[in-house]
């Protein structure tokens, strides 16, 4: 039953940002769109990618508004931002293996995770481990 219940909201969610696109609304920030894209690009490994339907959604929208298919040609504006993320996240991967906090402070608002694993959070699953 859940899984028909995900798979229903995965496709209202797809309506709704087909819509939007119809009516040349951007529903989905331009900024958050690079980044999504670019974190797939550069992280595209994490299994997030595939089970998120939310997530999965505003991929496909991204795609569609900024034309990242196949055929296309890319909206200028857009391929520069980016490649500007994708540069900064291959530094932050290279240097740190990490995901930059305000790219991670927006996964964990619209997506519900973390990349990065958080000091406060490490110190309180030690503390409940020494219990």
């Amino acid at each position: 039953m859940e899984n028909l219940l995900d798979n229903k909201m995965f496709q209202f969610r797809e309506a709704v940002y087909d819509a939007s696109l119809q009516m040349e609304l951007g529903i989905v920030p331009f900024e958050v769109c690079a980044i999504i894209c670019a974190m797939l690009l550069v992280w595209g490994n994490h299994e997030m990618f595939t089970h998120n339907h939310r997530l999965v959604a505003e991929l496909r929208y991204a795609q569609k508004r900024f034309h990242l298919n196949g055929s296309e040609i890319p909206d200028r504006k857009f391929a520069a931002m980016l490649q500007s993320y994708v540069e900064q996240l291959q530094l932050m991967q290279d240097r740190e293996s990490r995901v930059p906090d305000h790219i991670d402070d927006i996964f964990q608002e619209r997506y519900g995770f973390h990349f990065n694993k958080r000091a406060d959070e490490s110190e309180g699953e030690n503390k409940r481990l020494r219990k």
